[in-house]
């Protein structure tokens, strides 16, 4: 009889990896996700599977590329210019302040 007690809670310790290891995928902490899938393994599970995947989890492996702010998509770090959206992106501390004179200002 007491094998039981221990049994459950050896099986939701167990079960509390599956919601864990899906939001490990997606970028999330393992921990917090595993003791949340552990104690609500019924809530977790599918909440791990709607969860949106952060930033760093598409991040590639090699870390020679960059993700363009302005369309999300990842070049080559060297490039200034996005190859996607040919936007070129800007940093304040290389290309020095913005020059705003070609923009058209009414004044009032």
């Amino acid at each position: 009889m007491e094998v039981l007690p221990s049994l459950v809670f050896a099986s939701l310790i167990l079960l509390g990896l599956i919601p864990a290891s899906i939001a490990r995928q997606k970028g999330h902490a393992i921990l917090p996700w595993w003791i949340y899938g552990s104690v609500l393994f019924v809530v977790a599970l599918p909440h791990a599977i709607l969860l949106r995947a952060t930033p760093e989890a598409n991040m590639p492996e090699d870390q020679s590329r960059k993700q363009c702010p302005y369309c999300a998509e990842w070049m080559p770090w060297e490039d200034d210019t996005c190859p996607a959206c040919r936007l070129h992106l800007y940093q304040p501390g290389l290309d020095g302040p913005e020059d705003y004179s070609h923009h058209n200002v009414s004044a009032h």
